[in-house]
């Protein structure tokens, strides 16, 4: 099937009705994706983020970008749900961002696994309605396996504990 309507079509009528370069939105090529307020502002306090002044959503949801360690790199807060996080993560992917990183809350079914303990998904079983759309889910999906030996070693070295499971995605919230 033939696209008609793609995420770069959004983001250069955008860029146009302001007479700016995509590049002026000031999307980092890492981008930190979450779900709260108190977070987003944490994450951009900690690292002296600036607001981007020409993000498309700058009330509902913020764009960050900072500079660590000689890279830019953004913090936004997406809607919630999958498909209002997928949609802003394929805009973000049209303005230059190549890696995601969602950082959020989950409930659990497990008592091992109390409120409070550090997830890092090592499989992700998707029940809601939005993955499917762009991967064969069937059988899970699993991150970058470089990504996740990253994130528990860094987590181990700051004496963080962490839970690396399969973990269940859905639309319901309770």
């Amino acid at each position: 099937m033939e696209e008609r309507f793609i995420p770069q079509m959004i983001i250069n009528y955008h860029a146009a009705q302001r007479d700016i370069s995509v590049e002026e939105i000031g999307v980092g090529s890492f981008v930190i994706v979450t779900w709260g307020k108190n977070t987003i502002e944490s994450l951009a306090a900690t690292t002296s983020a600036k607001l981007s002044v020409h993000w498309l959503y700058p009330q509902r949801n913020p764009l960050y970008t900072a500079t660590i360690h000689n890279q830019r790199v953004s913090f936004i807060q997406a809607p919630v749900g999958a498909a209002g996080t997928i949609m802003m993560m394929e805009e973000l992917i049209a303005w230059g961002a190549h890696t995601l990183l969602g950082l959020g809350w989950a409930g659990s079914l497990q008592a091992f696994a109390p409120i409070g303990m550090l997830l890092i998904p090592a499989k992700c079983i998707c029940e809601e309605g939005t993955s499917s759309h762009y991967m064969d889910t069937r059988a899970g999906i699993s991150p970058d396996h470089s990504w996740l030996k990253m994130m528990q070693i860094a987590a181990r070295d700051e004496g963080i504990e962490v839970l690396s499971s399969a973990q269940w995605t859905m639309d319901a919230l309770y």
